[in-house]
């Protein structure tokens, strides 16, 4: 069983040198409250991307960041949990092993996985990094997103113990790899598109790949 090794909430900053808004620096806490749209404190910049149900809390791989400091050495120093902008950490999970629709006992909440995350550009501006969002999604390390069935409180230490997995269901891993292809096989795309638990979003997405895959 998992336990949570750190919890990472954040103000709206912004990106130099453009000024941009972003909610992606976190700090730790020790315990806080997870309702319907996330951890309380915790602000995203741009809800069309960031936040709302389907995306109220974001857990990245803890380990995948000893790959990133070996590969962008520079970096190192920097590259430790609550780096990349993540909601939750704990050793023991990572995108191979977490599945979509997957249903979580978080301490006191319940979540279920809806989707990976899509790295975007303000990873690479954060750390001044041209090509480390490109890297996380390659390697296919991005994290995912939790929806929020049961709000509660969550404390640093606390459980996270696997209540329900679906049949058929990808990995993390395996939806990104399959969705990043430059063109992907439509009966792969069918099979992530009836996952339960799924956010809109993605169903519409795929629904449109599938279709463009088509000629319709």
């Amino acid at each position: 069983m998992n336990k949570i090794d750190g919890l990472f909430i954040g103000n709206i900053t912004t990106l130099e040198p453009g000024g941009d808004r972003t909610g992606i620096f976190k700090h730790a806490v020790s315990n806080v409250a997870i309702q319907r749209d996330g951890l309380v404190g915790d602000h995203q910049a741009d809800r069309r991307f960031h936040g709302g149900p389907d995306k109220a809390v974001h857990q990245f791989a803890q380990p995948a960041y000893q790959l990133l400091a070996e590969t962008f050495p520079h970096l190192a120093d920097q590259l430790v949990p609550g780096a990349m902008g993540e909601n939750l950490s704990a050793s023991g999970m990572n995108d191979e092993e977490v599945m979509l629709g997957d249903i979580y006992r978080v301490g006191d909440a319940l979540l279920q996985v809806s989707e990976p995350r899509r790295p975007c550009w303000k990873i690479n501006a954060k750390f001044s990094e041209g090509s480390l969002s490109k890297f996380v999604e390659s390697n296919a390390m991005t994290g995912w997103y939790y929806r929020v069935l049961e709000s509660g409180r969550v404390s640093v230490g606390a459980e996270i113990s696997l209540q329900e997995r679906y049949a058929q269901s990808p990995s993390i891993a395996v939806f990104t790899q399959t969705v990043t292809q430059h063109r992907p096989a439509r009966g792969e795309l069918e099979v992530l598109l009836n996952c339960t638990g799924l956010s809109d979003l993605w169903r519409r997405k795929l629904q449109g790949r599938i279709k463009f895959l088509a000629g319709k």
